[in-house]
């Protein structure tokens, strides 16, 4: 994200449904990442701590959580819109080929992806 020239922010809250939040000018969009080695996609889902009791709760993200999900299988990343995912489970990345950045290729850092500014039209 540096490289792309986007401002990182990480919330104090390791409970929320983002990563990340990236700024711009006055503009935010807020990011999911997700990384794998070995698989061909990415489930959906994180953990919430209780307050107090030390319980934990599974989830899967809802509409309005994050506005990128960003998926690393080295060299790729996908960069996929929240609104593009079709199924809250699991994301596989040959269904979101559209969406990847070859992070060997330098147009990578040349050409990067708009976050900001699309998500309002």
């Amino acid at each position: 994200m540096h490289r792309w020239n986007y401002n990182i922010y990480a919330p104090d809250n390791p409970s929320t449904a983002v990563d990340f939040a990236i700024k711009a000018g006055d503009e935010w969009a807020t990011i999911q990442v997700k990384t794998t080695h070995k698989k061909t996609g990415v489930h959906l889902k994180r953990e919430s701590r209780g307050t107090g009791d030390n319980s934990r709760g599974v989830y899967h993200y809802t509409e309005g959580d994050f506005d990128y999900l960003f998926a690393v299988k080295f060299p790729k990343v996908y960069v996929v819109p929240f609104l593009a995912i079709r199924a809250n489970t699991y994301v596989g990345f040959k269904d979101y080929e559209e969406f990847a950045y070859d992070l060997n290729d330098p147009s990578t850092y040349t050409n990067p992806p708009h976050l900001l500014g699309e998500l309002n039209g």
